[in-house]
């Protein structure tokens, strides 16, 4: 995939323990890397629950391969276009050329 397919950028957050004002600890997601992406909906929908819509939209990122985000598992989060989304899969594209992150992203409304 040449340069010009990656025309987003994405946040990768990775998941780190931390404590709240009373010592207690809570998980807390910090900035891992920013990269360029291309980005795509694989699926969207809507469906009733609770008394309200619950609206989800599942996406594809493939990113570059690199040693710094080789880990990136489903603990960790995508940040891209003011959501986040949660990590379902990743997967190694090529010998070390390519992650395909398959993610998704949830908002409630009432």
């Amino acid at each position: 995939m040449g340069a010009a397919k990656y025309d987003r950028l994405i946040d990768l957050m990775r998941a780190t323990t931390a404590e709240d004002a009373a010592g207690q600890p809570i998980e807390t997601f910090v900035l891992l890397k920013r990269v360029p992406a291309n980005a795509r909906a694989i699926s969207d929908g809507e469906r009733l629950q609770g008394g309200g819509i619950m609206s989800s939209v599942n996406m594809r990122f493939q990113i570059r391969w690199s040693t710094d985000i080789s880990d990136l598992d489903t603990r960790d989060r995508v940040h891209y276009d003011d959501r986040i989304y949660d990590i379902a899969g990743v997967k190694e594209i090529g010998r070390r050329k390519e992650l395909e992150i398959t993610a998704a992203a949830r908002s409630e409304r009432v």
